[in-house]
């Protein structure tokens, strides 16, 4: 039995992640799809808040998505910088980006 070598592992490792990526691409856009299909029936119906609130839930979304990608970041670099205990440096970054993420969402429910 002939066993994968090292390059063939990598190209099938590729390959797979590239389904991946087109699978989570195609997820994405059937959800802006409906989103954008549910959008022009509550226009259509005049509950213009229900489109808000779905448009003000999706920004939220983002916000946490993109401080759980950073999190780790922030806590390595801050670690470098200012070297405090594991928990307390956890604590730290969490904290601050709590309060931008609240900051944020304040701005948001102005801005409506």
């Amino acid at each position: 039995m002939s066993l994968l070598n090292n390059q063939d592992l990598d190209r099938l490792n590729n390959t797979i992640r590239s389904a991946e990526q087109n699978m989570a691409s195609l997820g994405d856009s059937s959800r802006n799809t409906l989103n954008s299909l549910q959008d022009e029936l509550d226009e259509l119906q005049g509950r213009q808040s229900d489109i808000e609130q779905r448009r003000y839930q999706s920004q939220r979304d983002d916000l946490q998505a993109q401080q759980a990608e950073q999190l780790p970041k922030g806590i390595r670099r801050q670690s470098r910088i200012f070297p405090l205990p594991c928990g307390s440096a956890s604590r730290f970054i969490t904290s601050v980006c709590g309060r931008l993420i609240t900051r944020k969402q304040n701005h948001l429910k102005k801005a409506r």
